[in-house]
């Protein structure tokens, strides 16, 4: 997805510390220390692979507002460590999704998930959306609020959160950071490099 670090992806079961208060949505992957994200395939024009999840939504009586799932990836690791996009002045991005889906972009210096956002349409087609920084704005909830800083980047993520019973699937593809060159570790096809083991190993 042309941004070289790991994806993951989240359900509202772990919302909160009570297990009575956790909703019950399921999100196919669901990634974890064990069980790393796994792409799908075809991406965007029928090649490649792109992030794809599948999700049922389910537990508002629980949460006491609207289950969520989302996918996302961290923009260096350790997850939670900032990266500086200072000269940056956007993200574009793939989508095709059958749910409206919120964009969202955390700072390491937000401790409270009130993280900055915006809320998409849904895009039924693969549709390439181009959104700017200046677009995001941070959750209103938040008793803490927080300048935005290009310094402190630490992820973006895609949330569904809906009424109860939503289904359907999200895929992103071809993420790009907008306005900068950002220096990111060579993406290694392992499929290409187990093959030429295989062939030099005969």
């Amino acid at each position: 997805t042309y941004m070289a670090t790991y994806w993951f992806s989240f359900n509202d079961g772990t919302a909160s510390t009570d297990p009575a208060k956790c909703g019950s949505s399921d999100v196919t992957p669901l990634s974890s220390t064990e069980s790393p994200f796994t792409m799908s395939t075809p991406g965007y024009d029928g090649k490649g692979k792109a992030a794809m999840m599948e999700y049922i939504l389910e537990g508002k009586s629980a949460l006491g507002y609207n289950p969520f799932v989302g996918m996302g990836l961290n923009f260096t690791e350790p997850a939670g460590k900032a990266f500086d996009m200072t000269g940056s002045t956007g993200i574009s991005f793939r989508i095709k999704s059958d749910s409206r889906v919120y964009l969202e972009v955390e700072q390491s210096n937000i401790l409270d998930a009130a993280d900055y956002y915006i809320y998409l349409e849904a895009y039924p087609e693969w549709t390439l959306v181009e959104v700017s920084w200046d677009e995001l704005e941070q959750y209103t909830w938040t008793g803490s609020p927080v300048d935005w800083d290009l310094t402190k980047l630490t992820k973006c993520q895609w949330k569904v959160q809906e009424p109860d019973g939503e289904t359907g699937k999200v895929w992103i593809d071809e993420v790009k950071i907008l306005g900068v060159a950002l220096d990111l570790p060579e993406i290694v096809d392992y499929e290409l490099l187990d093959t030429a083991v295989a062939v030099a190993e005969r």
